[in-house]
């Protein structure tokens, strides 16, 4: 049985802030230590991501999407901040 590699990859904007693996975990990119996820009354896990002084909540696993899939195919123009409110949520 082939194991898995895990990728890691910088979340789009916020490029040089953070990564996000295929395994499911997201880190900061300087420190490469693993953020603490924390879980919402509807199980999903969720982290906090800051830039530019603001804080922002978002699922993993639409973190996960957005980094490695890019944003939904029929909203192309649309901004990771407004990922969370997309289709996929």
């Amino acid at each position: 049985m082939k194991k898995e590699k895990e990728e890691w990859k910088e979340i789009p904007e916020y490029e040089g802030l953070y990564e996000a693996s295929t395994f499911g975990e997201i880190r900061h990119f300087k420190t490469k230590k693993l953020l603490t996820q924390h879980f919402h009354t509807d199980g999903h896990p969720r982290i906090n991501l800051t830039k530019n002084g603001g804080t922002s909540r978002y699922k993993v696993c639409n973190t996960i999407l957005f980094t490695f899939k890019g944003p939904p195919p029929d909203a192309p123009e649309m901004k990771f901040t407004k990922f969370a409110e997309s289709i996929y949520d």
